[in-house]
């Protein structure tokens, strides 16, 4: 009778120890009151060309609202690619897939086909047509995913839903916006240079929503004409004008050489997200029954630093300004929405190395390495010993 009190006694101890513990343990790391809801838009915001370390060299002159709210969040510092090359085609499939390149397909923005004996691009389709106008398609070829060989997060989504789920990709450039946007999306735009306005595929649509002819026949391009890219007074090491486009005597504008200059400059990305709050308005984003996705990627950013590279005053300005951007984009976003049922994710397709020039001028390195000459010994070296690859010799 003893032994089995003591036992009992041993054992309510015990329990005892084990609520204190309980309790200290929620103290030091409290539960979480409820389940996050769900949200009813998704938007992942993908920047060509953008080192982590922006995010820090810049924070000093960020706004509140633009990237200093995205990194009150969750902020992952150590996410590295798995391959050597990274462009714009592999960069926006892996990020859209969760695969690399040797699963999804894009091995680069273009590579050479053996079966048609010629360079392709990653995301060209000459069973397609490209859509300008809501009338109906162009004569000139389109663009579509079916090199990508993976489902995106988008077509996930859409299938998890029963496709009641609305994806939409927005990009100045197709393959960041096809890849993106994946095999079901609903629609997938980008810009067209050349036109000054955003287009799509027929893989995607007959002929362009009567909202984005709308958006393209008040030239999106043209309220920029006679606007010199100035840097802010807040941009550390810039001063003055950056370029200003100089139109001939009778020139019109917008016209093709201007859509060329603004094409890299930081204004492309207001004009971008300016065509993304459209979409959402009118593609009524965040309004269905099931949780939607709308994937931006700024390619402006890519422009100006291949132009000028990444310490240069052009690309602290263009950081900067698309903070701002940002910022405006997220207070509309607020209006439309509400952030309260918008996840924002924020990631880039791939960085960017210093110019051969700032290499040398800060004794990094030789600074410039061209492919040419290695190039050249291969080939010379492949054509010089050909039966090396032919003379097998049959195994027992």
């Amino acid at each position: 009778m003893r032994r089995r009190s003591f036992l009992v006694a041993i054992l309510l101890l015990i329990v005892a120890g084990l609520i204190i513990s309980l309790r200290w343990q929620r103290s030091r790391f409290p539960l979480p009151a409820a389940v996050p809801h769900r949200p009813q838009l998704v938007i992942v915001i993908i920047i060509d060309q953008f080192p982590n370390d922006y995010l820090d060299r810049f924070r000093p002159y960020f706004v509140a609202r633009g990237f200093n709210m995205l990194l009150s969040g969750a902020r992952f510092t150590t996410c590295r690619y798995n391959y050597a090359i990274n462009s714009t085609g592999p960069g926006h499939a892996t990020l859209a897939t969760g695969a690399y390149a040797d699963m999804h397909g894009i091995v680069g923005n273009d590579w050479f086909d053996r079966s048609l004996a010629r360079m392709v691009n990653c995301v060209e389709d000459a069973n397609t047509k490209i859509v300008a106008t809501d009338k109906g398609p162009a004569d000139s070829p389109g663009a579509s995913p079916h090199y990508l060989m993976n489902t995106t997060l988008g077509d996930e989504l859409r299938m998890a839903s029963g496709f009641q789920a609305r994806v939409v990709a927005v990009s100045l450039k197709d393959r960041a916006a096809v890849l993106s946007g994946g095999h079901t999306a609903n629609a997938v735009y980008w810009y067209q240079t050349a036109s000054g306005s955003f287009v799509s595929s027929t893989y995607y649509m007959s002929a362009l929503p009567s909202w984005v002819a709308k958006f393209n026949a008040h030239s999106p391009a043209g309220g920029y004409c006679g606007k010199g890219w100035q840097a802010l007074p807040e941009t550390p090491g810039a001063q003055g004008t950056f370029s200003q486009f100089a139109p001939g005597r009778g020139e019109p504008c917008p016209d093709p050489r201007f859509l060329e200059w603004l094409n890299s400059t930081p204004y492309m990305n207001e004009i971008e997200l300016d065509f993304a709050l459209a979409a959402i308005r009118n593609e009524h984003l965040g309004q269905g029954p099931a949780t939607d996705l709308l994937t931006i990627s700024l390619s402006a950013n890519d422009y100006v630093g291949h132009a000028f590279g990444p310490y240069s005053p052009q690309v602290s300005d263009t950081t900067l300004r698309t903070d701002r951007a940002l910022a405006d984009f997220f207070t509309k976003l607020d209006q439309t929405v509400g952030l309260g049922n918008v996840w924002i994710a924020l990631s880039a397709d791939h960085g960017v190395a210093p110019t051969p020039q700032f290499i040398r001028e800060h004794h990094l390195g030789l600074g410039l390495f061209t492919g040419t000459g290695l190039k050249d010994s291969i080939e010379a070296a492949l054509v010089s010993r050909p039966k090396r690859f032919e003379e097998k010799t049959d195994s027992p």
